[in-house]
């Protein structure tokens, strides 16, 4: 999961309308959210990490702050919590 804001509401948005954000070839978009009052959104995507922290290390600084967290479905949350709560005896 992608989030960004805009520090640069207008380059930034020229930059959205002509499509200069695009995602590497290996990397699919899953799904995108604007918070049009804030300049600000979400991007769910897949792909490999390295892709993906490559695109945004080629994005403008002075334009976007963007953070990457890794997340996953809730079956795989489940299967990751019954790992942990076998592995410390949780019920």
């Amino acid at each position: 999961m992608i989030e960004w804001k805009s520090l640069d509401v207008k380059a930034s948005s020229s930059m959205f309308m002509s499509g200069l954000f695009p995602l590497p070839d290996k990397v699919k978009l899953i799904s995108s959210f604007h918070l049009l009052d804030k300049a600000a959104g979400y991007i769910a995507v897949d792909g490999d990490p390295s892709e993906i922290y490559a695109a945004i290390l080629a994005l403008p600084p002075d334009v976007l702050l963007v953070e990457v967290f890794p997340v996953v479905d809730d079956h795989e949350a489940k299967k990751g919590l019954e790992k942990r709560n076998s592995a410390y005896k949780v019920k």
